[in-house]
C-alpha cells in the first residue's frame, strides 16, 4: 500500500525509496524463520535486518546514479539490500552473500523512472520485483547457482563509510501521497488556503508555477488515473486550494474526479526557472514560485523551499496523523494505536508483542496455519 499510495520514505541522493523495498521484505523472511524453522527473530534483529537493508542500498543507489547516464527505479538497487538484509536474517555464509548479491544485482528491475513519471501507471518505481528479486536471489546463492560479483557493491567499493556515515539518517518522510517534486508547490498552495480559506476556479484566472527542471516533467495535465495523481503537480495543487490538505481520499472518485479541481487545474501552466535549476544542480534543494493571479485582477506570489525536507522534516504529529489515516482504512484505531507502539518499540519486543503482530498484519493466531496455500511451496524454495 505505502508504494502504491505513493506515500514511501525517501532518500534524495538517489531520488529513491527503500522502505516500501526492506520493511515488506523482512517481513516476509521472519515470517518464514519462524513458521518453518521454529526461529523467532528478535526485535533487535529485526530493527538491525532493517538497518542493513537501508545501509546497502543506499550506497548501491549513489553509486549507480553517479555511474549510470539513466535514471532508473528505486527496485533494482533496493533489491540488493534485500538480499544483503535476507543473508544477514538467514545466517548465510559469505560466499553465497556474495552470489546473492551479484544476481540482485544482475536481475533487477532496471526501468528508466522519468518514463513512468511521463506515463503514469502501475508499475511505479519498480518496488513490487525488488524485494522479490532480492529474496529469490539468496534462494538461488544457497542452492548454489553463482553470479557475476555485484559491481554496485564489490568494484565500486561502496563498503568504506559503513559504521561511520549512517545514511538511514538522511532519510525523510513526505506529508502527502504525491511525488516530492511537487511538494514545493503544494506548500505554497497550503500557505495561500491557511490565509484565505478555499479558492475556487471562480476565484483564480491563472495559476504559474516555476521551480526545477524535473518537477516541470510532472505536468499540469488532468489525471487519469490514481497513479497519474501522484505523478503530476496540477491537480493535487487545485485540490489542496480546496481542501486544505490532501491524503488518500483524493484517490476516491468523490475527489478524484473533482470537476472543480479539474477546472482549476486547466487554469495552471509549470515552467522551468533558472534560479531553480541553478538552486537544484548546486545543491539538490528544490524550490518553487508560485504566482496566483486572482479574477479581481490582484495578484499574489508565494515561494517555498522547505519542501526539502532534511531542512524541514514532516513533524511526528503530522508523520501520526498520515500514518493513522491510511491505517483506519484496514484496522480499527485501537488495533491502529496497537501497530504503532509496537514498532516504535520494536527493539524491545516481547513475546506478546510477537503475536499481536502477527495477528494484526496477518489475522494469524498462535497455532493456525499458514495463510497461503503456496506457502509450503515457498518453504521448499528458502530450503529451510
Amino acid at each position: 500500500m505505502v508504494d502504491s499510495y505513493d506515500c514511501h520514505d525517501g532518500y534524495m541522493t538517489s531520488r529513491g525509496h527503500i522502505g516500501a523495498a526492506a520493511v515488506p521484505a523482512l517481513l516476509a523472511v521472519v515470517d518464514c524463520l519462524e513458521r518453518y524453522k521454529g526461529i523467532k527473530v528478535t526485535g533487535a534483529d529485526m530493527v538491525k535486518a532493517l538497518v542493513l537493508c537501508y545501509e546497502v542500498a543506499s550506497r548501491c543507489g549513489d553509486k549507480m546514479h553517479a555511474t549510470w547516464p539513466t535514471y532508473h527505479t528505486s527496485g533494482v538497487w533496493t533489491g540488493i539490500g534485500v538480499a544483503a538484509m535476507t543473508c544477514y536474517l538467514m545466517g548465510t555464509s559469505e560466499c553465497v552473500l556474495r552470489h546473492a548479491l551479484g544476481l540482485a544485482e544482475f536481475h533487477g528491475p532496471c526501468g528508466c523512472m522519468m518514463r513512468v513519471i511521463e506515463y503514469a501507471s502501475n508499475i511505479k518505481d519498480g518496488l513490487s520485483w525488488g524485494p522479490k528479486v532480492g529474496i529469490s536471489s539468496y534462494v538461488m546463492a544457497e542452492q548454489g547457482f553463482e553470479g557475476a560479483p555485484s559491481e554496485l557493491v564489490e568494484l565500486n567499493e561502496v563498503s568504506e563509510s559503513y559504521g561511520e556515515d549512517w545514511l538511514i539518517l538522511v532519510h525523510y518522510y513526505k506529508r502527502w501521497p504525491i511525488c516530492r517534486w511537487a511538494h514545493c508547490a503544494l506548500l505554497c498552495a497550503e500557505r495561500l488556503f491557511v490565509e484565505m480559506g478555499p479558492v475556487t476556479s471562480k476565484d483564480i484566472e491563472s495559476i504559474l508555477i516555476e521551480t526545477s527542471k524535473d518537477s516541470v516533467s510532472l505536468g499540469t495535465e488532468i489525471p487519469t488515473c490514481a497513479d497519474g495523481v501522484q505523478y503530476t503537480m496540477g491537480y493535487p495543487l487545485a485540490l489542496m486550494l480546496l481542501r486544505g490538505d490532501l491524503h488518500h481520499s483524493i484517490f476516491t472518485s468523490e475527489h478524484f474526479r473533482d470537476p472543480e479541481a479539474d477546472a482549476l487545474t486547466r487554469k495552471i501552466t509549470a515552467v522551468e526557472a533558472d534560479d531553480c535549476q541553478d538552486l537544484w544542480r548546486r545543491t539538490r534543494k528544490r524550490k518553487a514560485r508560485v504566482t496566483f493571479s486572482f479574477s479581481d485582477g490582484s495578484s499574489k506570489t508565494l515561494e517555498d523551499l522547505t519542501g526539502e525536507f532534511l531542512d524541514n522534516p514532516v513533524s511526528d504529529e503530522q508523520l501520526i496523523r498520515k500514518y493513522s489515516t491510511l491505517m483506519n482504512l484496514i484496522l480499527d484505531e485501537k488495533s491502529t494505536k496497537q501497530l504503532a507502539d509496537i514498532v516504535v518499540n520494536l527493539e524491545n519486543l516481547t513475546e506478546d508483542d510477537r503475536l499481536t503482530l502477527k495477528e494484526l498484519l496477518y489475522g494469524q493466531k498462535e497455532g493456525s496455519k499458514p495463510l497461503d496455500s503456496h506457502a509450503n511451496g515457498f518453504h521448499d524454495s528458502m530450503n529451510i
